[in-house]
């Protein structure tokens, strides 16, 4: 067991952690895959990821991946090879930090949420009809 002294230390050190990996350049995802695939998922993301630091950090235990890839040469293509192997795991792009604008079209490439996302965009179509709330956000319309 940590001190307080050391629990402090371990907390800055780790809220440190996502704006050190910024600055190197990582690509950052937030994944959740069933916890239990957790560490098959991680296993098959270093097999297939080999030119690159990968830094894997979250609440392993709950299926929430906090991944981060720096590549040697970052492309599109290698980015494309992580989101295949989620989609393999039956895993979801966003766990809880949300899409993200940049990244609001990969739900369209998951074909488990084509469903859900027509009900949520008519369930925000009912309570936003004016497009107020956080327009262009998540739907371009």
């Amino acid at each position: 067991l940590l001190n307080s002294r050391q629990t402090k230390l371990f907390w800055e050190k780790r809220e440190l952690l996502p704006v050190k990996l910024s600055e190197m350049g990582a690509v950052k995802f937030d994944f959740c895959v069933d916890k239990l695939s957790t560490e098959k998922f991680m296993n098959e993301v270093e097999m297939n990821i080999t030119k690159a630091k990968i830094f894997n950090f979250g609440h392993l235990g709950d299926g929430n991946i906090h991944l981060n890839i720096i590549f040697e040469e970052q492309n599109d293509e290698q980015v494309s090879v992580v989101y295949e192997i989620l989609k393999s795991f039956g895993g979801s792009p966003s766990a809880e930090h949300g899409i993200g604008k940049r990244k609001k079209g990969i739900w369209n490439t998951f074909p488990q949420y084509k469903q859900k996302l027509k009900l949520l965009e008519t369930l925000k179509k009912s309570i936003d009809p004016d497009k107020i709330i956080a327009p262009k956000v998540f739907f371009d319309n």
